[in-house]
């Protein structure tokens, strides 16, 4: 996430204004997120789990797997079972397994109920290449068939592929939403009691698409959908469902990617939704509100077709395995990462107000994208038509955006300042850029300090126009 620096020369910081800085710097501290390859004892072989494979179960303390593919078109499909408890990945022996799923991103597991039941439905069977109807459960102790599926007198949703499902806690229900029916996106939401399924018919819904991700946002009770894809292109739009109905939330951020197959899962510590594209190994979180780009001191995977969950027992989102490369040449991972603990850390946040030349961007450059202890954090602001541009620091978390309307700007708003205070620092513009570095302490005492950025400019080329940045918000570690 990163390009080479440019060379320009930026003017170094007032000692008193320096010191006035760190002072701020320290005002609070927080926790940040980083990635960690972990290293258990044993674990699962090589493979792409299916899709959405992986589930939570609390009652437990572990993460549930089951299946996995090492091949395409049926080659290598592991119907195995298994357990990781943030530690060691424990395989378990049923007396019952169900079929193999073909491919890696056709079926789904999730929690049935807080009694630590989990459902999996959908996928073509690898032995007869046809769909999968039944609905199968675990126990805890064994799987069993929980419905026949398109069996006389039993409904069940007409998609087996490219669905995605979250378990909605609140009303003790799967959610199932997306796929295809041959080559047709379905626009229909299914809902699974723990005994049969159940087709609901919003007001409003999703256009129909296939391989969106979902997560159920447990703080605020609503499943959260995002991307996917149709026959025209992909998405990059976000809908909630509350149970009853659909609504396409208007998120701030006006950047998103679109993609296919979002990885999604609810950290329940931080209360947000953690998404990661697995193609390119972008993170992205959302807190209700908007998406952010969280900017981490160590790389995450990047894997197609990888898993990710979050494990309540550690409080850390777990990702498994996943491939690199392209047939005949593929390779498939047993890697198991964590994101969670402490790290140096970096996001951004909201979005910018467009000048003439465009939107502005805040985008860390050079070796560390984050405020590493001792480094330097080097970061673009730009596109700018001018010679120079407002630095804009605050000191701890910000709450809420101030409205800029009273400067002429009321499409514009400033994200930078914080309860502890907020200073301004000139920076020149060239070439359309101001490249700024700030050094950081070296000293751990400085550990854990917030910081917010955002650059401010007039526009050179439209008088009386305020150019904004999104919002930037780091943690020194």
């Amino acid at each position: 996430m990163s390009r080479p620096k440019r060379t320009t020369s930026a003017p170094a910081m007032p000692r008193s204004t320096a010191i006035l800085f760190l002072a701020l710097f320290t005002a609070s501290a927080a926790t940040a997120q980083d990635w960690t390859l972990l290293s258990p004892s044993t674990a699962p072989s090589p493979r792409s789990p299916n899709r959405g494979n992986l589930v939570d179960v609390p009652a437990t303390g572990k993460l549930f797997m089951f299946g996995g593919s090492a091949g395409p078109f049926g080659g290598a499909q592991a119907q195995e079972t298994w357990e990781f408890d943030g530690t060691t990945w424990t395989q378990l022996l049923p007396a019952t397994q169900p079929p193999g799923r073909l491919g890696t991103s056709e079926a789904s597991l999730e929690l049935s109920s807080s009694a630590g039941r989990v459902m999996m439905y959908g996928g073509l069977n690898v032995a007869t290449f046809q769909p999968i109807t039944e609905t199968w459960e675990w126990d805890g102790n064994d799987w069993k068939i929980a419905e026949a599926g398109l069996a006389p007198g039993v409904t069940s949703p007409n998609v087996y592929l490219q669905f995605a499902m979250a378990r909605d806690a609140a009303r003790d229900r799967v959610v199932l939403i997306g796929g295809n029916l041959g080559f047709a996106p379905v626009p229909e939401t299914w809902e699974w009691d723990g005994a049969s399924w159940t087709q609901r018919f919003p007001t409003n819904a999703p256009p129909p698409r296939n391989s969106p991700g979902m997560a159920y946002d447990a703080g605020r009770g609503v499943c959260v959908l995002y991307g996917g894809v149709d026959m025209a292109g992909q998405f990059n739009d976000t809908w909630e469902w509350d149970g009853t109905d659909w609504k396409q939330v208007m998120t701030q951020n006006p950047r998103m990617p679109a993609m296919v197959f979002p990885l999604m899962t609810y950290d329940a510590t931080r209360q947000r939704i953690v998404l990661l594209d697995h193609l390119t190994g972008e993170l992205l979180e959302y807190d209700g509100v908007d998406w952010r780009r969280p900017y981490t001191a160590t790389a995450g995977p990047t894997a197609a077709s990888m898993q990710i969950e979050y494990h309540s027992a550690s409080q850390r989102v777990i990702a498994f395995g996943g491939q690199t490369g392209s047939p005949p040449a593929t390779t498939y991972l047993n890697d198991t990462w964590a994101y969670g603990g402490t790290g140096a850390f970096f996001e951004t946040y909201g979005t910018g107000c467009p000048g003439s030349l465009g939107m502005p961007d805040l985008t860390p450059t050079g070796s560390s994208p984050v405020p590493a202890l001792g480094a330097s954090f080097d970061f673009d602001l730009g596109p700018v038509a001018g010679s120079g541009i407002v630095v804009a620091i605050g000191a701890g978390a910000s709450t809420t955006p101030v409205n800029l309307g009273v400067l002429g700007a009321p499409a514009c708003w400033l994200y930078a300042l914080s309860p502890a205070g907020m200073l301004t620092l000139p920076w020149p513009v060239v070439g359309n850029t101001a490249s700024v570095s700030f050094r950081m302490p070296s000293n751990p005492v400085f550990a854990g300090g917030v910081i917010e950025l955002q650059g401010v400019a007039p526009d050179a080329s439209a008088p009386g126009q305020l150019i904004t940045t999104h919002g930037g918000r780091g943690i020194l570690r």
